[in-house]
């Protein structure tokens, strides 16, 4: 993207946003087949990137920051899907969960159902 580009979409460094959810509740929970989610994580190496929030998306985000590297973990199972991305505080050297997104899987068999104890 060249810097005109970015001057147009006022992208900048240092972000982080919940796009109109509540930042202190940051785990969205949605059941499975509600929307289409596609996350992008990782450690890019680079000290400081932009985000362009104000540029135009066919979807609608919920989470978006550039201030701390970081990474996601998943964990699947019949019942759902949860991704927790985590950061390091680059203040402290912490570890932290900046986002976690739970899709739920209303249609699993309960462990009753399958005779596990």
């Amino acid at each position: 993207m060249g810097d005109s580009e970015s001057n147009e979409y006022d992208c900048e460094a240092g972000q982080e946003s919940f796009f109109g959810y509540d930042p202190t509740v940051n785990t969205l929970t949605m059941k499975k087949g509600e929307a289409l989610h596609q996350i992008t994580t990782g450690t890019s190496g680079f000290d400081e990137y932009l985000l362009c929030l104000g540029r135009p998306s066919m979807g609608r985000f919920t989470y978006a920051q550039n201030i701390k590297h970081g990474w996601s973990s998943v964990h699947v199972d019949e019942h759902e899907l949860r991704i927790v991305s985590k950061g390091v505080d680059p203040e402290t050297g912490d570890v932290v969960k900046m986002y976690e997104l739970v899709i739920e899987n209303d249609e699993a068999p309960s462990h009753e159902a399958i005779g596990v104890t």
